[in-house]
């Protein structure tokens, strides 16, 4: 039996339990979708390749401590081969067959990484990869068909698939049928791909758990099917935290008048729900209340939180925290998750629950959308043009420089950390990306320069320290765009001040993103968005939002000691 894994003592996992094990995972997370079939046959073929000898020695050299260069033995594209010679009919006409053939296809060529179907001179990137790169495609055949699936058993999965992508791509064509005829195809197109993702994130989700569980023992919680017994208890347990509420005053009984309001309204069918409340109005646990009543009507698997700056997420996850008295519910996926004290089994936990989204109840940021962790679910983002949802992640964050709030700081040197926004880097361009984000005299000062050695996270820098470390990585970088995810939080308003002018000049032409609580951080900015409640409120310059943007001039002038420039 050829291994899909080997332990470093030695244990082997076989490409038959693998493959097993991730078509059940995959098939539980789209089950809910009437698209278990069609996730069990993705996640059966997705390590077909793995069935040859050539990957079984690349395993053993790479435990064993030789040559193994990651990604030189091509796996993944047997099982697209396999698919498409067996069920797609080449001949360019649409079938629910060939569809159907596609979208597996690309699901299982797809979960180590997105590529171009089709690349600037229309050549075919499946055709390239089945054909041009070395797949050992026989080898690997039959030793799929010997020792993981018989014939029998794919033709079956296959037909079963056809009937559950039948009514699918039929309901997704129909939601574009408003549109004139080339609009409808490209929206089609969009639904579809939409589809393709869902089925790619399903196998990876399932990939991921298993290796996971094998190589380290790590597997993340399991939830009931059903989750209205837990949302009902722990709706209870805040009911009763709520109940011991003072209710004298008039600010209390309002209060108590929006609660009751929201726990009204998630009686109600799903759809879009706003909430306008003034600050102190116990916004937070009312929409509590709301997700947590509605969850347990509809029987929802996840409740999900989102805020758009990491300080106004911290406040309110320790308050839902609090009023749902059960962590092992809740899972932050921001870059304050992983906490430098967690043990290595903890953050390994905590990558494959981020991985996953494994947990009922989800508290996360907006920057996540910038960067593609997550594609928005109204509305579109464009990059130069090109809808986001049209791109791989690889492209979209290599076009970006980010820097997180919470830096991410390495052992090891502060040329290595810097070096990464781009490797092989000259100390000429690592000192000018330090010298931008204000960093170069601390790094002169240190009697190793550039090669000062940091602690794990950090440990002996200071915050606005560890900041520009970050700030100079992405410099280095030079992407077409920056993004700032309430980046210079940690530093003074003079080197804010130095970084940004000597930013300005470094970055000219590039694109900035900056997400900031400080109205000095925004004022130069061609525009600026202003958030509340999280909710847009206005847009514009500077000077246009002091004028008329009651939200936006409160802010400045509570900033400014009342100072208008």
């Amino acid at each position: 039996m050829y291994p899909a894994h080997i332990r470093e003592t030695g244990e082997r996992q076989t490409v038959q339990e693998h493959c097993r094990n991730t078509a059940a995972l995959a098939a539980t997370a789209l089950r809910p979708l009437g698209l278990e079939k069609s996730a069990y046959l993705v996640g059966l073929l997705h390590d077909a390749g793995k069935n040859k000898q050539e990957y079984a020695q690349y395993l053993s050299e790479a435990v064993s401590g030789g040559n193994a260069v990651r990604g030189s033995v091509n796996h993944t594209f047997a099982g697209v081969r396999l698919l498409l010679d067996r069920w797609h009919g080449g001949c360019g006409t649409f079938s629910y067959s060939d569809v159907t053939a596609e979208l597996l296809a690309f699901a299982v060529g797809s979960h180590h990484g997105l590529f171009d179907c089709i690349d600037p001179q229309q050549h075919s990137g499946f055709f390239h990869r089945q054909t041009k790169e070395g797949i050992f495609y026989d080898e690997s055949r039959q030793g799929f068909l010997a020792q993981v699936a018989a014939e029998e058993e794919l033709e079956h999965l296959f037909r079963d698939a056809i009937r559950e992508m039948t009514p699918m791509l039929d309901r997704l064509a129909a939601l574009s049928t408003q549109a004139d005829d080339n609009e409808a195809d490209r929206e089609t197109a969009f639904y579809i791909g939409l589809l393709a993702r869902m089925l790619l994130s399903a196998v990876i989700e399932g990939d991921r758990a298993d290796t996971a569980a094998f190589m380290d023992g790590v597997e993340p919680p399991v939830f009931p099917e059903d989750m209205r017994p837990i949302w009902a208890e722990r709706l209870a347990f805040m009911e009763k935290k709520l109940a011991a509420f003072p209710r004298k005053t008039p600010i209390d009984l309002a209060r108590q008048t929006i609660s009751d309001t929201c726990a009204a309204g998630a009686a109600g069918s799903g759809g879009v729900y706003r909430l306008n409340v003034p600050t102190g109005g116990g916004k937070t646990l009312a929409s509590l209340r709301f997700a947590l009543t509605h969850a347990a009507k509809r029987n929802c698997s996840r409740i999900i939180f989102t805020a758009p700056l990491l300080s106004i997420l911290d406040q309110n996850a320790h308050v839902i925290r609090d009023y749902m008295g059960d962590d092992t519910l809740i899972l932050e996926h921001h870059s304050n998750l992983a906490e430098p004290k967690e043990a290595p089994e903890r953050l390994q936990e905590l990558e494959l629950l981020t991985a996953s989204w494994s947990a009922p109840i989800i508290i996360t940021t907006l920057v996540q959308l910038l960067m593609a962790f997550r594609l928005p679910t109204e509305g579109k983002i464009y990059f130069d043009g090109r809808d986001a949802a049209t791109l791989s992640r690889r492209t979209i964050r290599h076009n970006i420089s980010c820097v997180l709030q919470r830096a991410g700081i390495y052992s090891g040197t502060i040329r290595e950390n810097i070096a990464m926004g781009r490797p092989g880097a000259s100390e000429e361009e690592l000192m000018e990306a330090a010298a931008v984000a204000q960093m170069a005299d601390y790094i002169k000062a240190q009697p190793e320069g550039l090669d000062h050695r940091l602690e794990q996270a950090g440990k002996n820098l200071s915050g606005g320290q560890k900041q520009r470390v970050s700030i100079a990585r992405a410099v280095l970088k030079n992407a077409p765009i920056y993004l700032f995810d309430d980046s210079f939080s940690a530093l003074d308003f003079m080197t804010e001040a130095n970084l940004r002018r000597a930013l300005a000049e470094k970055a000219a032409g590039r694109t900035q993103i900056v997400v900031t609580q400080r109205v000095t951080s925004a004022m130069s900015s061609d525009q600026i968005f202003v958030m509340d409640g999280g909710r847009l409120v206005d847009s514009g310059t500077h000077r246009e939002l002091l004028e008329r943007c009651k939200v936006y001039r409160e802010i400045y002038l509570s900033q400014t000691g009342g100072e208008r420039r």
